[in-house]
């Protein structure tokens, strides 16, 4: 099961519902790889309707074609959630008119029991328990859900428990329902996003992605993200001190471009056998290694 509609809920399970033939292919850890079996049953749970859900039409048409997997939406799930305010935000945007008839198409689909895993998009439901199993307690054994209903005008809708209880079995779960950034320049731990200017959060520090915006949008995204905070830097380039600084090498373990690049280049070489266009590391520590020994 997992718990959350926005992208990265989506990646989650097409990870755990795409053939580990096809996985093998990619630039997936060979660590992760080798733990991944073929799921038959993924669920995707959010607490709001289709018209509130975060993901994109993008990511939502890729879950939907992999390779051996029946895609379903719950018909009944739909009407509940179709109310006036519903109604209103989804005639707003041509965006989301569209993702929400790919969803509505999808209900009408006949799920074929010769495809081996399952993938299930299910709508308000919000989390209240995690059961273990009866035969092991250490184990996940299922998650008990409760209905919601949609409440509020339109853009501001809140999903408010009805007091129905849903279980879903699950030997596994996996919670995608936001992200905090680390604070650093400030006393507060972690923040939904960085007080910032166009990017500019004091004199002399900037900030881009999820840190500067909060938790939205795609890898492309970042790109024009980045680009305006760039922007930003430049405008400041000629208010900046001209004092010597202590540079990248004061600071411990910093690498360059030309590190990353020998990184890079030797991923890739991990990746040749296998077909795979590279297999990342995943300790940094053996990340290091790599870079000192190809200085």
């Amino acid at each position: 099961v997992v718990i959350g509609h926005g992208n990265v809920a989506l990646d989650c399970a097409r990870i755990l519902a795409t053939p580990p033939a096809i996985l093998s292919t990619t630039d997936i850890s060979r660590s992760t790889l080798e733990i991944l079996g073929r799921t038959a049953k993924v669920s995707v749970v959010g607490r709001r309707g289709p018209a509130q859900a975060a993901f994109t039409i993008k990511e939502l048409r890729e879950l939907m074609q992999i390779k051996d997997a029946s895609f379903s939406v719950i018909a009944d799930e739909l009407d509940l959630a179709d109310n006036e305010a519903s109604r209103a935000e989804i005639h707003s945007k041509r965006a989301l008119q569209r993702k929400c008839k790919l969803i509505q198409d999808a209900a009408k689909n006949v799920v074929s029991e010769k495809k081996n895993t399952l993938i299930e998009l299910r709508f308000l439901l919000s989390p209240v328990a995690f059961e273990p199993r009866s035969d092991d307690p250490s184990r996940l054994g299922a998650i008990v859900f409760q209905r919601c209903e949609l409440l509020g005008d339109p853009g501001a809708q809140k999903a408010h428990a009805t007091g129905e209880l849903i279980k879903i079995p699950a030997s596994l779960a996996f919670t995608a329902v936001g992200y905090l950034t680390q604070a650093l320049h400030t006393s507060s731990s972690f923040v939904p996003r960085l007080e910032n200017d166009h990017g500019k959060i004091d004199s002399g520090l900037y900030c881009a992605g999820w840190s500067k915006r909060g938790p939205s949008g795609i890898i492309g995204t970042n790109i024009t993200d980045a680009r305006e905070t760039v922007a930003t830097m430049l405008q400041d380039f000629d208010a900046l001190s001209s004092s010597e600084k202590c540079g990248i090498h004061s600071l411990q373990n910093a690498t360059s471009w030309t590190d990353w690049l020998n990184l890079d280049a030797h991923e890739r070489s991990l990746g040749e056998p296998f077909g795979a266009p590279r297999i990342k590391l995943n300790d940094v520590r053996k990340m290091l290694d790599i870079i000192r020994a190809s200085s």
